[in-house]
């Protein structure tokens, strides 16, 4: 039986591909970079800070991701909420809260 992913590609190019879960009153963000350049950087600076605009004006709380790179998701300001250990990995929780 299959799993049904319920995330939505928010954007996609050469560089890195940024995915969606919408959740009650929050967003969970997948990234995958295949190209990492300042480039591509700061191109995804800006794909963020349009995901962070529209899930503003659509009345959610925050964003958040679940990371065993955290430094990365720190580049676009996250903070760490929670770490936790899955599969012999330490993973965070980092989270955008919306205004």
């Amino acid at each position: 039986m299959e799993t049904q992913s319920h995330k939505e590609l928010f954007f996609e190019n050469d560089d890195y591909t940024l995915e969606i879960e919408r959740l009650d009153d929050a967003i969970g963000l997948h990234c995958v970079v295949r190209n990492w350049t300042k480039d591509s950087l700061r191109h995804g600076y800006t794909k963020f800070a349009e995901l962070v605009n529209g899930a503003t004006k659509a009345g959610y709380s925050h964003i958040f991701t679940i990371t065993p790179n955290p430094k990365f998701a720190k580049l676009f300001g996250g903070e760490t909420k929670y770490k936790l250990h899955y599969d012999e990995k330490e993973y965070e929780v980092v989270v955008w809260e919306l205004k």
